[in-house]
């Protein structure tokens, strides 16, 4: 059977090799870089998107809970009351 399939295995082979060699012409970062180096990419805008809202709103929720816990404490306080 692999005699009888040899020459259309050899054509599939060649024609993937000429397709992963088009690819890596055009887009070499996918055979140069390591996984680890492609997913830091990838995920490095959400992250620098979270860490800029993280910044910007965490004053804010430590203002509201500071709030909240002084408006629980003063509930607390009232309800202790006779």
């Amino acid at each position: 059977m692999q005699k009888a399939l040899g020459p259309q295995i050899q054509a599939v082979d060649g024609l993937a090799n000429r397709g992963l060699d088009m690819i890596q012409s055009r887009v070499p970062y996918l055979f140069e870089a390591s996984s680890g180096k492609m997913m830091d990419d990838a995920t490095k805008p959400a992250n620098d998107a979270a860490n800029a809202a993280r910044s910007r709103f965490q004053p804010v929720a430590k203002q509201f809970s500071s709030q909240l816990e002084a408006a629980q404490t003063s509930l607390h306080v009232r309800s202790l009351r006779p």
